[in-house]
């Protein structure tokens, strides 16, 4: 006979978060890149290289063109971080 009651469905080993409200796609790590497997293994002091250097040295210089607009993007980013910190702090006087 058949019995039921020992039937286990298995643990989905997608998570959720409901701090991003994303779910994870894989339960492993992605790769970090050689930059940052560089800086996690240096100390956190002021000693550390400034990564923006860093990548100033291993990529082709930017033109004015591509620095005026990341500018334009930054600019909307604050901004909307700003509206959006807003709309927490009304959430969450309610």
């Amino acid at each position: 006979s058949f019995d039921s009651s020992k039937i286990t469905r298995k643990k989905s080993i997608i998570t959720y978060s409901p701090t991003t409200g994303t779910c994870q796609m894989s339960p492993f790590a992605s790769p970090a890149s050689s930059i940052e497997q560089e800086h996690k293994n240096e100390p956190s002091n002021g000693k550390r290289k400034k990564l923006s250097h860093l990548s100033l040295t291993k990529r082709k210089k930017s033109t004015t063109k591509d620095n005026d607009e990341f500018m334009v993007l930054l600019v909307k980013v604050e901004k909307s971080s700003e509206e959006i910190m807003e709309i927490m702090q009304n959430l969450s006087s309610l």
